[in-house]
């Protein structure tokens, strides 16, 4: 797997979890985000990566800040990219 697909596929298990430990539902996190619906299922589903903006309101509804997501996309294997999309 490329580390771009690695990258969507860690923050959309990353972002579930979250989402299902807080008992939220997917268009709550999507109303919370400032985000439709689409958009925030597109993210948990591993098809798009959030905006700074959108990463930003995540990480305050969770409370979590972005160290934590660093640190856990990595242990997933995340490496650093070329421009590629490959490590």
């Amino acid at each position: 797997m490329d580390t771009l697909n690695l990258l969507k596929q860690s923050f959309s298990q990353i972002l579930c979890a979250k989402r299902e430990e807080l008992n939220y539902s997917q268009e709550e996190m999507a109303e919370k985000c400032c985000i439709s619906t689409r958009q925030y299922l597109n993210l948990e589903h591993g098809l798009n990566l959030p905006t700074f903006q959108t990463l930003v309101n995540i990480s305050i509804v969770f409370e979590v800040n972005f160290d934590i997501f660093l640190s856990l996309i990595i242990e997933q294997g995340y490496n650093v990219m070329d421009k590629s999309g490959f490590a």
